[in-house]
């Protein structure tokens, strides 16, 4: 779970709500948020998506922020 900022925005999270055996995680940019959610651009996609902050990590990759 997160709790981004504003200085979190553009950073890289990681969907982690595929948690059954063989579920995907998925890697993403944080474009904005409000108090029900965090929207997140995943990878290949062209718009964001409203995500639960319970189902998302930080990423551990070295990050290089994106600025949106």
């Amino acid at each position: 779970m997160i709790e981004p900022t504003k200085e979190d925005i553009g950073r890289l999270v990681v969907y982690t709500g595929n948690r059954y055996p063989g579920g995907e995680l998925e890697e993403g940019t944080i474009t904005s948020f409000n108090d029900y959610c965090v929207f997140v651009r995943y990878t290949g996609e062209l718009h964001s998506k409203g995500t639960s902050r319970a189902d998302l990590e930080w990423s551990v990759k070295k990050e290089e922020k994106i600025c949106l």
